[in-house]
């Protein structure tokens, strides 16, 4: 986990030649929480708003870092996954885009009519960039509550992940 690979591409024809390796690509694997399963890849997600078609809020939690959520460019704005049972929750992370919430809320609720969140994080001091969270409390619907951004941008995620049991 968060170890980078650096890949490059030769080719070889059926007489024997071979291409000149192609432009390197780094990827960094996912950093993680070590704590529990990855409950909410897939899963359906929802929220406040979205900047336009393609950053929906099925993008921060599909697996893949190159899409993402953003929000409206206005503050208190949310995201929510359904992990489609109750679960323990033991750790989130946030990979931010570079617009991200300097004072945000992780929460969970069992309420199918949203009436009642349990926070299981808040701060006001968020950095962006990928955030490992530390967490515990159960609940099926787990929403990160972004109350102010950290630039003029709406609040922007390309990755969600939830862990636990």
């Amino acid at each position: 986990a968060g170890t980078a690979y650096t890949y490059t591409v030769r080719a070889r024809d059926a007489a024997g030649n071979v291409s000149a390796a192609s432009t390197a690509l780094t990827v960094t694997t996912t950093a993680g929480t070590g704590s529990g399963t990855l409950l909410s890849q897939g899963r359906t997600a929802w929220a406040s708003s979205s900047e336009d078609g393609s950053t929906q809020p099925g993008n921060a939690n599909d697996g893949n870092s190159g899409t993402r959520w953003a929000s409206a460019f206005q503050d208190n704005q949310w995201i929510n996954v359904d992990l489609g049972a109750s679960h323990q929750v033991t750790g989130v992370v946030l990979n931010w885009e570079a617009a991200y919430a300097t004072t945000y809320k992780v929460q969970v609720s069992d309420d199918p009519d949203f009436g009642t969140w349990t926070d299981l994080y808040s701060t006001s001091a968020g950095h962006g960039g990928t955030e490992n969270l530390t967490t515990s409390g159960r609940g099926r619907y787990v929403r990160v509550l972004g109350q102010q951004r950290a630039t003029p941008y709406g609040i922007s995620l390309w990755e969600f992940q939830v862990y636990g049991s």
